[in-house]
């Protein structure tokens, strides 16, 4: 991964050795692979089978209004049923974090309590 988008994602002041030990699993073939594998066997059930009742964290909710996958009432039934939800919407797809870098960072760098 480039340093800037290191930087976009973490900041510049970012612990080496907690970022090296997190990507050390994927480092070799066989995490590339877990990688590979994992990412072809996802779909949508990971958010439309989520039971919001049972989420007692707080909760910040970065919703794309441009995604065809993620839909804007799914966002609203979140925002409803979990107590302690912030809800952003962005005009980005179900991709925020790609589409929307900065904006992404932003809030989650607020919303988690950083400068």
């Amino acid at each position: 991964m480039s340093s800037s988008v290191l930087n976009t994602l973490i900041g510049e002041n970012h612990d080496e050795a907690f970022l090296g030990s997190t990507k050390t699993p994927w480092a070799f073939e066989e995490g590339v692979t877990s990688v590979v594998r994992s990412a072809s066997a996802r779909d949508t059930s990971h958010t439309t089978e989520l039971d919001p009742h049972n989420v007692i964290a707080d909760t910040l909710l970065l919703w794309g209004t441009e995604g065809e996958f993620q839909l804007i009432r799914w966002a609203e039934r979140f925002e409803g049923d979990i107590d302690s939800c912030e809800s952003v919407r962005s005009d980005a797809d179900h991709r925020m974090p790609e589409n929307r870098r900065k904006a992404f960072r932003d809030h989650l760098v607020e919303f988690l309590g950083g400068n």
